[in-house]
């Protein structure tokens, strides 16, 4: 009876590190945090998202999180466009430059997430991003970061970070 009990525990703590193996490789759960504070409480109606990620080789990031973050404000019914700008490529919704596509999409609010710092380490790659919202007169609506550790399933976590930050801006009443 005393194997049959020890073969139990092992199976039941060898499927709970499969199924955290599995949930954090498909980007269910992950190590990342969002953080902000609302600095001036109002709604987004019209974005116009700006990431940029200058000098750093993080396309697939930089790509996952425009991709995600453009259905996900979609879903919540916030029309918007997105830009991204980093060393190897410019990724826009049309062929203008920023400013031209600010003048001519007219946002009211504008999301700005840019890469701070990235640290490789031999099995994970850490990234710190600053996030920044602002309206048409310029002030800042709200502000924060995302810190992600990326592994094994990297770029699912880029859209764990995306709903993580929607979020955020749900329980913030800011969408």
């Amino acid at each position: 009876m005393k194997i049959y009990t020890i073969l139990i525990r092992k199976f039941t703590i060898l499927t709970i590190l499969i199924s955290f193996n599995v949930f954090y490789s498909c980007g269910i759960i992950g190590m990342n945090t969002i953080s902000g504070n609302v600095e001036h409480q109002e709604k987004i109606h019209k974005l116009y998202i700006y990431i940029g990620a200058a000098g750093s080789n993080l396309d697939s990031y930089s790509d996952g999180f425009g991709k995600y973050l453009h259905n996900m404000f979609l879903e919540q019914g916030v029309e918007n466009i997105v830009y991204i700008d980093n060393s190897k490529k410019q990724l826009s919704l049309s062929d203008k430059t920023p400013q031209e596509e600010l003048v001519e999409y007219k946002p009211t609010h504008i999301l700005e997430l840019h890469l701070k710092t990235e640290r490789n380490d031999p099995e994970y790659l850490f990234l710190l991003y600053d996030v920044k919202i602002i309206n048409e007169s310029g002030d800042t609506i709200w502000s924060g970061n995302i810190d992600m550790m990326v592994g094994a399933g990297g770029s699912n976590q880029t859209e764990g970070a995306s709903r993580k930050l929607i979020e955020k801006l749900k329980n913030d009443k800011i969408i």
